[in-house]
């Protein structure tokens, strides 16, 4: 009987568990992602009601993913959305903004572009304020003494090796700053070579010197600006500030012109021998009296001595002869040339030497030369007259500069007479410290250079 009552029990059990409910099923979904040209999205099974999962952001060459979306790009899909049915998602991109080069680049691809067109001539760099590039902004300094900060290249001496030097242009572009050094090529002065002439008409403009107008030849370089003539064509040029009763005896050599002339000091009853010799071989210009410069000048119209007596035989009475003085032109880099068998010379050292010590000048503004008595007043005719000129606008030329620098030297070494006192060889001592003033083509800082030079204690 017990055993009976086990089985139904057992039976029991069984049919339970045949008649209750099975698990049901879960409801999924399939989330796809489309990448739209860039790597691969796997899909995900999702289930109803569950939101998907962010994947890794797919990548794109030249591309930037932004988001996820549906159906409008602009509108990113929230991951955090239920999953109520198949969707698929898209991939939005940006396109990749290159990434530019660092202000060190940009000032690098300035200074190979520099680089690349540093010279305008053999004595002229070109530096740019900007940077050709970049637009950075630049400054130059030079602590040779053959380049100024504008660029300007001094000859260097023919018996000195020196063959190169360095310029530093400083950089900045934004908070970047960046210096560079450029190594620069100098050359050693080789003298004149004439090659070319002009016929300048000649205009007298103070009534000190009845000098006829007229005109004169003027010689150049290839491509030149600084002037020369021959000596002989100056004192025929300006007959009448010479006195036409002075009797030149003239001697030309193959490389040489000797002018001489008898000065009679009717105060004094004497007789002076004046002699100059030119030569081109050595050139120098010598006279056995600095006399010879003023002797030959005709009388100003005005009296300057109107107040002066002369007393004869005055216990204290004496003569002096004058000493030899010799002008030597190879230290200025300037050059006496033979030019079709004649001398010429730097214009500018004959209107000082031949002229301007009796302060007369024959002043040359490229379309004339006029003559003017000292320094006429900022106001007047002849001041007007010699500034305004076809070249007024332009800028010095470079080679026009450079031989201003080098006779400035020749005047301060040979007139200004402190060379003792100031314990120097030459001025060119303290014209190299003011270099970027006094070799410019700019006129103002020249001004400012020479009263700095005159100001120098």
């Amino acid at each position: 009987m017990k055993k009976l009552l086990f089985i139904l029990a057992i039976f029991s059990l069984v049919l339970m568990s045949c008649t209750k409910d099975p698990t049901p099923e879960l409801t999924t979904y399939t989330v796809t992602f489309d990448s739209l040209g860039g790597t691969d999205v796997s899909s995900q099974t999702i289930v109803d009601g569950e939101p998907a999962t962010k994947p890794t952001d797919p990548t794109k060459e030249g591309f930037v993913f932004k988001h996820w979306y549906v159906t409008d790009e602009e509108t990113e899909y929230i991951f955090s959305t239920p999953i109520t049915g198949n969707i698929t998602l898209y991939a939005s991109w940006d396109e990749e903004t290159p990434i530019g080069p660092t202000n060190e680049e940009l000032i690098q691809d300035d200074i190979e572009a520099i680089e690349e067109n540093l010279y305008l001539s053999d004595y002229q760099l070109s530096l740019p304020s900007r940077g050709p590039v970049s637009k950075s902004y630049i400054t130059w300094k030079s602590e040779s003494i053959y380049i100024t900060s504008t660029g300007i290249l001094l000859p260097t001496p023919s018996d000195e090796e020196v063959t190169q030097g360095e310029i530093t242009a400083s950089f900045t572009l934004g908070g970047t700053k960046v210096d560079h050094t450029f190594t620069v090529d100098l050359q050693a002065y080789e003298g004149v070579t004439i090659s070319t002439s002009r016929e300048v008409p000649f205009t007298n403009l103070t009534d000190e010197y009845d000098v006829a107008d007229g005109e004169v030849t003027l010689y150049f370089e290839d491509e030149g600006s600084v002037p020369y003539i021959k000596l002989l064509d100056f004192f025929t040029l300006l007959q009448g500030f010479i006195d036409p009763e002075v009797e030149f005896s003239i001697v030309e050599g193959e490389d040489t012109l000797e002018i001489s002339y008898q000065y009679i000091d009717e105060d004094f009853d004497e007789v002076y021998d004046l002699v100059l010799t030119i030569d081109a071989t050595e050139n120098t210009i010598s006279t056995n009296d600095p006399g010879f410069y003023w002797a030959y000048v005709y009388t100003t119209e005005t009296n300057y001595g109107r107040n002066i007596t002369y007393v004869k035989d005055h216990p204290n009475d004496y003569t002096l002869e004058g000493e030899n003085v010799v002008y030597d032109l190879d230290p200025y880099f300037m050059d006496i040339v033979v030019y079709e068998d004649d001398i010429v010379l730097p214009y500018y050292i004959v209107n000082q030497l031949f002229a301007g010590s009796s302060y007369y000048n024959v002043y040359y503004n490229h379309d004339g030369l006029f003559g003017i008595y000292a320094l006429p007043d900022s106001e007047s005719d002849e001041y007007i007259t010699i500034k305004n000129s076809s070249l007024s606008k332009d800028e010095i030329p470079v080679d026009l500069v450079i031989h201003t620098f080098n006779m400035l030297a020749f005047d301060m070494d040979y007139f200004y007479g402190l060379k003792d006192i100031m314990e120097i060889d030459t001025y060119y001592e303290y014209l190299f410290q003011l270099k970027d003033k006094l070799v410019t083509q700019n006129p103002r800082h020249l001004d400012y250079g020479i009263r700095d030079l005159l100001l120098l204690k």
